[in-house]
């Protein structure tokens, strides 16, 4: 695994779990949490998951084009 799939996971492993614990204390009636600083957080990970799906994408497409050069 190369060094941009191995960041872009980790980014989106770290946003999952971010978005986990922003949707639990939005489900949780009894939180004491800000709603809408939960809902910022959980659009951030939605964001963040984005971000690290482009970077696998663009990865692969860098790859792509150098075995296409290559052949």
């Amino acid at each position: 695994m190369s060094s941009v799939s191995s960041v872009s996971l980790a980014g989106q492993q770290s946003a999952t779990a971010q978005f986990q614990a922003a949707a639990g204390r939005i489900a949780n009636p009894g939180s004491t949490s800000d709603i809408a600083v939960d809902i910022v957080d959980a659009v951030a990970a939605k964001a963040n998951v984005s971000i690290s799906v482009h970077m696998i994408r663009a990865e692969q497409e860098m790859t792509k084009a150098l075995v296409d050069i290559l052949v």
